[in-house]
């Protein structure tokens, strides 16, 4: 164990690495292209594109998560699902996020049009994962998807948005089903706090039992966020909110 100063500084170590191996990456691109080292270079595009989005998750940089969603793109030129079928499907998650990410900090239309490339990416990825043979993989991508759905749920008003608020709801229930407690803490909070948050959405839009029934449910949801591991502060706090 180790005090918040020792903490800060082995974490501003770790960015510091990582942003010295993104530019290691970058520079050997310079050398690696697609017309003489297909493979070579579609890695170097897939760990550049994991260096970039772990530094964009710090800095918020808008930058950094554009470069890494090109960066993933870049990758799926070569490892394609027919040859690396769960390298592929690793991709399309990644670039899920990372655009789910985008969608945050852009403009309505901009954000919606990111989103759905986001569930786009997150559904190819279900093409290759499964709950039977690839759990980890699935509920990963499932639960990606919750998120991109219940952005895009929450950016339409009408019939369609409470659609996507469902789904968004039946992704993290899915994804729970291979998340539990004791194994995965911090993932198992996330998807309550998650499911929470779609059932407060859903409760502002529903009517009479409807709406009192999702808002019972975003409380029960709520409850078992705060429940879990404080090494996940902010999903601890908002549940205390």
């Amino acid at each position: 164990e180790f005090g918040e100063d020792e903490y800060n500084d082995r974490f501003d170590a770790a960015l510091q690495k990582l942003a010295e191996a993104q530019e290691a990456y970058r520079n050997a691109l310079t050398v690696f292209d697609f017309a003489t080292a297909p493979l070579d270079c579609a890695w170097l595009h897939y760990y550049r594109a994991d260096a970039l989005t772990e530094l964009a998750r710090h800095s918020g940089s808008r930058r950094q998560l554009a470069a890494a969603a090109l960066a993933s793109r870049q990758a799926a030129r070569v490892l394609v699902r027919k040859t690396h079928p769960l390298v592929w499907a690793d991709i399309q998650c990644s670039l899920a996020e990372v655009l789910s990410d985008l969608a945050d900090s852009s403009r309505d239309a901009d954000s919606v049009k990111l989103l759905r490339q986001a569930a786009q990416a997150c559904n190819h990825a279900l093409q290759v994962y499964t709950q039977k043979d690839h759990a980890p993989g699935w509920g990963f991508a499932q639960a990606t998807l919750a998120v991109v759905l219940y952005g895009l749920g929450c950016r339409d008003a009408g019939a369609s948005g409470l659609k996507h608020l469902k789904h968004a709801e039946q992704a993290a229930d899915a994804a729970l089903q291979v998340t539990t407690q004791a194994a995965m803490p911090v993932r198992w909070a996330g998807l309550h706090r998650a499911l929470a948050m779609i059932k407060l959405e859903q409760s502002g839009r529903l009517r009479g039992q409807d709406s009192t029934q999702a808002l019972k449910d975003a409380e029960r949801h709520a409850l078992r966020a705060v429940a879990g591991p404080r090494e996940d502060p902010s999903t601890w706090a908002w549940g205390q909110t």
